[in-house]
């Protein structure tokens, strides 16, 4: 039932992301957290660890419900009237294919960040581990706030742009929303880094004040991650799948590379703190490249925006520890 819910989940969420629309995914995400909270205390005490597996099942399907009985309306172009043919082969052929790649870099991206973090694990022991843990979840959730923006809004603008405008268009758009975006990436990631302490007290506890030097790392490879995100928006607009699962499979391939050479060189429990620095760098350039082959590239001093922002971070970073 829960991952029924996700599928269906993920074809509204495009629908809205479609149309820059964030009011659905808001109330998505109050329905559904709402009813998987009450039915947890409805259910947990009476059917113990099944009521509880029932709440979490019911959080997908209820958000989805609501948002769309409420929202249905603002969409009437998608679902009204129901297509002649119920199923388009073309279309089938293409989603598939889009889902084939979707589905394949989230397991190479996630495999090997597994491999490297259980040779991490051997090497460094339990407690490295879970200080770095702390490092990646922290910094992600930092990282979460500009890419639920790209993937909910922007997206969906820069998609309109293309269909309309072309690869100028496109190009267009990302430069128009570098400066405002990278600017913003910057600050966050900054007060995130000097109050890395705080941070790490409020989300885990004091033992996790060591995990301040590893944080200033893998905050620098959020935002290195940050612009490659910014950069490669249109990606798929404009050279379809191939181009965007291109720029994809730099992260990985680099953060590899980048703990092969920290590990070997004595960097003991910061090598995959490093390696995830440099790999941000790493995924933005070559992502960049990649765009600008594409059609879209960034300007000079677009270029130099983000440049002024890494260095300021690296800066930054020496004071965190």
């Amino acid at each position: 039932l829960g991952l029924a819910g996700v599928g269906v989940f993920n074809v509204a969420q495009g629908l809205c992301a479609g149309r820059s629309d964030v009011r659905s995914p808001l109330l998505f995400a109050l329905v559904g957290a709402g009813a998987a909270t009450l039915l947890t205390f409805a259910l947990v005490p009476r059917f113990g660890l099944a009521g509880a597996v029932w709440a979490a099942a019911a959080l997908y399907p209820a958000g989805v419900g609501g948002m769309l009985w409420l929202h249905v309306r603002r969409y009437p172009d998608s679902l009204c009237p129901r297509p002649t043919r119920l199923l388009d082969r073309a279309e089938a052929r293409r989603l598939a294919g889009v889902a084939g790649m979707t589905l394949a870099l989230p397991v190479i991206d996630l495999g090997v960040l597994l491999i490297l973090r259980t040779h991490f694990l051997r090497a460094n022991g339990v407690s490295a581990n879970g200080l770095l843990q702390a490092a990646l979840a922290v910094s992600q959730q930092v990282g979460a706030l500009f890419y639920a923006y790209l993937a909910s809004y922007a997206l969906g603008r820069i998609a309109s742009a293309g269909a309309v405008g072309g690869p100028s268009a496109i190009r267009d758009y990302t430069r128009r929303q570098w400066t405002p975006l990278v600017a913003a990436a910057v600050l966050v990631v900054a007060a995130a880094m000097i109050g890395a302490w705080p941070l790490l007290h409020l989300l885990y506890s004091d033992r996790f004040a060591a995990a301040r030097e590893m944080m200033g790392y893998t905050l620098v490879g959020e935002f290195g991650r940050v612009c490659v995100q910014a950069a490669a928006v249109g990606s798929l607009a404009l050279g379809g799948g191939r181009l965007w699962f291109r720029i994809g499979l730099v992260q990985p391939l680099s953060l590899a590379a980048a703990y092969a050479f920290f590990a070997a060189a004595g960097a003991g429990p910061l090598s995959l703190p490093r390696a995830y620095a440099a790999s941000g760098v790493v995924t933005f350039l070559v992502g960049a490249w990649m765009m600008s082959h594409a059609g879209s590239g960034l300007r000079p001093r677009d270029l130099l925006l983000a440049a002024g922002g890494l260095l300021a971070l690296l800066a930054i970073r020496p004071l965190v520890g």
